[in-house]
């Protein structure tokens, strides 16, 4: 296996040595180098590759904001953390847009190496030209802010009251919380007026996975307002039919990865518009699918680059999964969650007979079966 390299920058000698010293009970296969400044860490990077560069933010000459906004520009692939202390918040609010992870001074062996491993996993997972891609955007989308508060309060068992009034604060999540909460999916008789029925309705983990499905959205939202409707209304019909394909207790999260599935195609939609007219002109013209079409135009596709979004904003591995595989044929082991996700996206996309595609498993086949059906019933 190829070795993990990391490049670790700071005008502070101590802090170098104290890090150096963590390393020591590093895995062996990591490769640690250090550069005391931005122009000898640029160096170092064009010398040889690196998987993660974790930089301070205040040093003298080149500050940690240039440096990134440099190795963003140079080295797109190589994944970018901040190590900083002390650092105000205009800094860091310069740097948010471009840096991957940001980390507080002092910070623990247990918090960066997992930090790292996090991160090793954006290099090692996915293609050099997903990574590209992604590291060479001015601005990367935006980690959800509500999403995680209500995800701590499903952790703390808070009721509905608490719920609801965080929903409340929200306009946007609120209207469509309880959009769906009236669909016939959940109340076929009554209607729903009130953020706090809704809540009780659909349940603490259905409500704060709509939350993260609305920030992941907004988050990389652009001037395509009908495509993004589209591609929204396909989603929640995706995740409607694949929390019926669950166990009750797996439901809340094959909603999620329905809602989210697609969130690749509005990533490339909105921060690769060229790239995506170049792509419905090949899908046209050759007839080819749009992940063939994705990755001929641009290297890699919209499963890929949806996945590796939800990676660096640390999802779940099962949703992550659920992202990368939608469109994947004959995947051998296939988790519950990433199963009902596929076989309800390939059901909405071809309506008619059971599919006769020899790509297609038994497992796989059946469940598209299963899916196609709730659709039908759900048209009636």
């Amino acid at each position: 296996m190829t070795a993990a390299r990391f490049l670790f920058v700071d005008d502070d000698p101590r802090i170098l040595e104290g890090i150096e010293n963590m390393f020591f009970d590093a895995p062996e296969d990591w490769e640690v180098e250090f550069a005391n400044d931005g122009a000898e860490a640029l160096a170092a990077l064009q010398a040889e590759p690196f998987d993660v560069l974790v930089t301070d933010m205040k040093m003298p000459g080149m500050d940690g904001s240039e440096l990134l906004a440099a190795a963003r520009e140079q080295f797109p692939s190589v994944v970018r953390v901040v190590l900083s202390g002390h650092t105000d918040q205009a800094e860091a609010q310069r740097a948010m847009p471009i840096v991957h992870e940001f980390l507080s001074k002092p910070c623990d062996f247990q918090t960066l190496t997992r930090t790292l491993e996090q991160s090793l996993e954006l290099t090692q997972h996915f293609t050099e030209a997903a990574r590209v891609a992604m590291g060479s955007l001015v601005s990367l989308p935006a980690r959800p802010k509500v999403y995680p508060r209500l995800a701590a309060m499903l952790e703390g068992d808070a009721g509905a009251d608490e719920v609801a009034e965080v929903v409340e604060s929200e306009m946007a999540l609120a209207a469509k919380v309880l959009h769906v909460a009236n669909t016939s999916f959940y109340s076929p008789r009554t209607t729903i007026s009130r953020i706090r029925d809704a809540v009780v309705l659909l349940g603490v983990k259905v409500t704060t996975n709509l939350a993260l499905s609305m920030e992941a959205f907004a988050s990389v939202s652009g001037p395509r307002r009908q495509e993004i409707e589209d591609l929204h209304e396909h989603s929640m019909a995706v995740a409607h039919i694949a929390q019926k394909l669950l166990p009750h207790e797996l439901r809340p999260d094959g909603m999620l990865g329905g809602m989210l599935h697609d969130l690749g195609r509005l990533l490339i939609c909105t921060r690769f518009s060229s790239e995506q007219e170049r792509v419905l002109e090949l899908m046209k013209d050759e007839q080819l699918s749009i992940d063939e079409a994705e990755r001929r135009v641009l290297g890699f596709d919209h499963a890929e680059i949806g996945g590796y979004l939800l990676r660096l904003w640390h999802l779940s591995e099962a949703t992550a999964n659920a992202l990368e595989q939608h469109h994947t044929l004959g995947v051998a082991e296939r988790g519950s969650v990433e199963l009902a996700v596929f076989a309800s996206d390939y059901a909405a996309h071809e309506p008619g007979p059971c599919p006769d595609d020899e790509r297609l498993s038994d497992e796989e086949r059946a469940a598209v079966e299963q899916a196609r059906t709730l659709f039908e019933e759900l048209d009636q």
